[in-house]
């Protein structure tokens, strides 16, 4: 997989709550929020790689430092799961940042792995219930 298609698959899951949590129950971590920061700013991030320069578009560049920028400033977020995170409106809002970017950097006509069309979402249709609702899954709080 190239770094592009690496980013891709990262926005995707950044974009919808429901593999965020399926994330964290699949793959337990001390602190998925952090993973997930850090999966992209020490591992997918990287503007001074000619690999990644050549991967997108300047504006697609500024894009995703702007989604640097945002998960760097989520580090202050504290939450016990990533259920907590997602009743955050700083990370609901990173959430829908990377929507955006899922439709504008993801070839369009290419089928996606979450079986996205590109269309516009409404990030709490995307919710589960137990995050809407302020309950926690069994497991993950």
């Amino acid at each position: 997989m190239n770094i592009r298609e690496r980013v891709i698959d990262y926005l995707e899951l950044l974009s919808q709550p429901s593999r965020q949590i399926d994330y964290e129950t699949s793959v337990p971590r001390a602190n998925s929020h952090g993973e997930l920061v850090s999966w992209f700013s020490d591992e997918l991030f990287q503007p001074k790689s000619q690999q990644f320069l050549d991967a997108f578009t300047e504006n697609e560049i500024k894009d995703l430092a702007r989604l640097y920028g945002l998960l760097i400033e989520s580090r202050r977020l504290r939450s016990s799961s990533l259920v907590d995170l997602l009743r955050e409106p700083e990370w609901r809002r990173i959430a829908r940042f990377a929507i955006e970017l899922v439709a504008t950097i993801a070839p369009e006509g290419e089928p996606r792995g979450n079986g996205s069309s590109g269309d516009p979402v409404d990030l709490g249709a995307l919710l589960p219930k137990e995050v809407i609702s302020g309950h926690t899954i069994a497991g993950t709080g």
